[in-house]
């Protein structure tokens, strides 16, 4: 029996962390090691820029500049120095908003992930209690497309095995009981048995 008949699924924030352990480990360690190298970068870029302003201060402090007064040298200093401020402040933001937009994102392609890995644990809970269930369809966007096929083709045969040895037994259990010489008490326990084996068997796919 196919799976239970639930409205269209949507994705809301709500319910975009299926698994916030598993998905929370990768956010944070993808994002700290992107805020690690867009860092390095970021210093490196404020010292060039730091060492081009120094390179321009230390021209101006020079005897050939003597003709440029002290208030416009002021200026240029105060002018440089605002630039690179800028420049840090400028990149700092750019940080935080990336750093934001990539954990969003991650949050999003994880949920892609977990989700199947959640319901892949649930078919495992239906197998463990002795239960077979129908592998439904994915959401549209979700991953591990070829595993879920596998694990669908995987329970199918299992099903069709179910169902087969489910009428391979009704046909000996009908047999016995045209055949009445078979009616003996060790048969009949026997009998029994078979019955208990076919009603779980049914049991099973009706999961």
């Amino acid at each position: 029996m196919a799976e239970p008949t639930h409205p269209p699924y949507k994705r809301s924030l709500k319910n975009l962390l299926l698994n916030r352990r598993l998905q929370m480990y990768y956010v944070l360690w993808v994002t700290c090691l992107s805020a690690v190298i867009a860092t390095a970068l970021g210093v490196l870029i404020y010292q060039q820029s730091t060492f081009a302003s120094r390179e321009i201060i230390a021209g101006l402090n020079a005897a050939e500049m003597e003709w440029l007064n002290p208030q416009a040298k002021e200026s240029i200093r105060q002018a440089l120095g605002r630039s690179d401020m800028g420049l840090a402040a400028t990149m700092l933001g750019i940080g935080i908003a990336l750093a934001l937009v990539l954990m969003a994102s991650l949050i999003v392609v994880t949920h892609r992930v977990a989700g199947p890995l959640l319901r892949a644990v649930r078919y495992f809970d239906q197998l463990a209690a002795g239960r077979l269930p129908t592998v439904g369809p994915l959401r549209k966007g979700d991953q591990l497309t070829e595993f879920f096929a596998t694990l669908g083709s995987t329970l199918e045969a299992l099903r069709n095995r179910a169902t087969q040895d489910i009428e391979i037994v009704q046909a000996f259990l009908d047999a016995c009981v045209r055949h009445e010489g078979l009616g003996t008490a060790e048969v009949a326990k026997a009998l029994d048995a078979l019955r208990l084996v076919q009603q779980q068997k049914g049991d099973a796919l009706k999961s």
